[in-house]
């Protein structure tokens, strides 16, 4: 996400949101962000960067919890630890930094809702909540890759829609991590939002109880 607020003819800030360790060059999407955070601030323009960390929001909460017997298909080792913001906890941020505005100016912010949490962990939270056992799976390597392409660009990842870059960034991605995940440190985000951010067990509380509230 790109954002470049002007008053009038003015302009005035240029917001970005990049990705939590950007100064992964093994991954060639968080080595592309690395580049562009490195023109912004070179450029002198008043800027602000946030780098979120893996969406809490992507599993399929509302899914697994209509399951008898629910089962989470990862995509990389659900052994591995990482770490999740909510999307809540995001635009809550966001929206207070184009707030405040002058505040945030030439600031980077690494922003985690929580510490190092692997798949394993999060489906036994969860499952806590749901009061089920949520069975974890591992997805074979080119099925996540097809998984994750889909994700990306919609139903149809066939090569003549999709460039063969686009999925040797996804590749390189899973790879890494597969074997070193993506963590990060929670007190940014809490400094910012003034309040402790969301954790696991509340996440799953809150999409549940919102799904059940609308069936």
């Amino acid at each position: 996400m790109v954002m470049m607020v002007r008053e009038g003819e003015n302009f005035k800030h240029f917001f970005l949101s990049s990705v939590l360790n950007s100064q992964f060059r093994k991954m060639m999407n968080h080595d592309c962000k690395r580049y562009i955070e490195e023109y912004l601030m070179e450029s002198g323009l008043n800027y602000t960067i946030i780098q979120p960390t893996q969406f809490m929001d992507t599993i399929p909460i509302e899914i697994l919890a209509k399951q008898e017997h629910p089962l989470f298909n990862a995509n990389w080792d659900p052994k591995v630890p990482f770490s999740f913001i909510a999307l809540k906890d995001l635009g809550e941020v966001c929206a207070k930094i184009l707030d405040e505005r002058e505040k945030h100016y030439m600031a980077t912010y690494a922003l985690c809702s929580t510490g190092p949490v692997s798949y394993v962990d999060f489906m036994k939270i969860a499952g806590r909540v749901l009061r089920k056992e949520i069975k974890v799976e591992q997805r074979g390597f080119e099925d996540a890759v097809e998984c994750f392409m889909k994700l990306l660009f919609g139903g149809d990842v066939s090569t003549s829609r999709v460039h063969p870059t686009s999925r040797d960034a996804a590749q390189r991605m899973l790879l890494f991590y597969n074997f070193r995940g993506l963590i990060g440190n929670p007190n940014v985000l809490e400094w910012l939002l003034e309040r402790k951010p969301t954790t696991v067990e509340q996440w799953v509380s809150e999409k549940t109880n919102a799904h059940d509230g609308h069936k």
